[in-house]
Parts: structure tokens; sequence; C-alpha cells
């Protein structure tokens, strides 16, 4: 267990399924108490606040709907209510798409951009709200290889890929910003296995040569590095983007 981050309040949006499960479940082992954002999955959700109980922490469920502006201040407002603090957030909560850019509608470039990049923006807004007054907290956004390389392994649509990019510097100017009290930092998956769909074969074995570690990522990778970033492990980092991709994207 990481000892700083017992007793700390961590909200995670996207928690019910995938990357958001693992680091919600991750930082519950290490002692958090988590503040479960979910939005259609209210069976997995539950099936999530079930076992971060099992840890012997306290879990708190919030549906929303992060196209909606005011779900930002909605998910902060229950974790104030539940615990009456913010220590942690992690948005994770995300849309992808591939589609080509001849394809792209308003509609999809408005609901890619509302969950990927306005969303996190307002969490992190309403949440310095908690954690400038007492002076201490942590921010984490997951973003995207996909948003730092047009490499073609990511095969990212254009609102997808600028909207990840434009969470790395949002997580920049903030961590910039908000120092020395709020350290903001981010993790840029590679290709990974959430387990909301089958991979298939043939793409596997297009994507495995660009990958030096020779394997598909895990929704564990990215949960042990949220658990690093989150706690004092990392106290002198902030402003950072950390690669979590297999070496895809490595110089």
């Amino acid at each position: 267990m990481t000892e700083s981050l017992a007793g700390r309040v961590a909200v995670v949006t996207g928690a019910a399924r995938g990357i958001g499960r693992a680091i919600a479940l991750a930082l519950s082992r290490n002692g958090c108490h988590i503040v479960l954002h979910y939005n259609a999955s209210a069976q997995d959700a539950d099936e999530v606040r079930g076992l971060i109980e099992s840890h012997g922490v306290r879990a708190t469920l919030v549906r929303a709907d992060l196209q909606q502006t005011s779900a930002a201040q909605e998910i902060i407002a229950a974790a104030l209510e539940a615990h009456e603090t913010v220590d942690i957030l992690v948005n994770n909560a995300g849309v992808f798409s591939a589609k080509p850019t001849m394809e792209i509608t308003p509609k999809d470039w408005q609901r890619v951009h509302a969950i990927n990049l306005q969303s996190p923006f307002l969490l992190c807004q309403a949440a310095a709200r908690v954690m400038l007054e007492r002076q201490g907290g942590v921010m984490l956004n997951i973003a995207s290889g996909g948003g730092l390389s047009p490499h073609p392994a990511y095969e990212t649509g254009a609102h997808y890929a600028t909207a990840k990019a434009a969470l790395v510097m949002l997580t920049k100017r903030l961590a910039q910003e908000w120092a020395p009290a709020i350290r903001v930092n981010c993790i840029a998956p590679g290709i990974i296995d959430s387990g909301k769909t089958v991979l298939p074969e043939n793409w596997k074995r297009k994507v495995l040569p660009h990958i030096p570690l020779e394997r598909i990522g895990s929704v564990e990778d990215i949960a042990q590095a949220a658990v690093f970033l989150c706690s004092d492990q990392s106290a002198y980092m902030t402003g950072q983007i950390i690669n979590v991709d297999g070496g895809i994207l490595m110089p």
C-alpha cells in the first residue's frame, strides 16, 4: 500500500469500466475513498462500488452526463457532501472515435470535445476551488498517445486527436498556474486492451510491430502509473505527460 494515499478522497470519472475502473480499484487498494462517476453503466458501477468497499474504504456513486456543463459541479458537490473534501481528481472519462475527417459532423465534433476536453476543464475548475482553498491537491488527466502524434498505430479521428492534444496543453497550463498548491499531471496511454471490446487478431498483428515491448497494454499498466502520480511518490512532479505506451512514441 502507498501510505500517502490512505484516507484521501479521489474523484474518478468514467470509473465503471475499462481504465477508469482499474484506476478506481487501484486507488482504493491503496486506501483512497472513491467518488465513482458513471453515466450509462449503472450495473457495472454498482459492481465496482462493491469491490472498492471490500478494500475497507468508502465508495460514492455519482451519475452524470459529461456533455452537460452542469455535470462537473454536480460531481464535485456530491464528493463534498459525502466526504467534505476532494484530494485527487482523475479525469479519465472519454469517448473514442476513428471517424474519417470528411465524415465528422458538427455534432460529432461537439460531443467528442465536450466529453474529452470541456468536461475535464470544468472538473479541474470545480475541484480547484476546493484544493486552492486548502492549499493542496492532485489532478491527473488521461489523454492519449493519439493526441501527441499522428502515428498510424493510433488510428484516431481528427476530433478525438485534437481534443486529447488540447488536454495535454491544459495539463501544462493548469500545472503552471496552480503550483505549488496543486500538482497536475497527465498520462498518455498507448494501445490498451480496455476490455470493453474484443480486439481483432488481425488488428493486433498490424499494431504489434510498432510496439517495442511487443504487447498490447493492460488497464493495470495505466492504473499503476496513476497511483504513482496521485501519491506523494511523485511529489516533485507537475506538468508532466507520461507516456504509458510500450515505447511507441519513444524519442
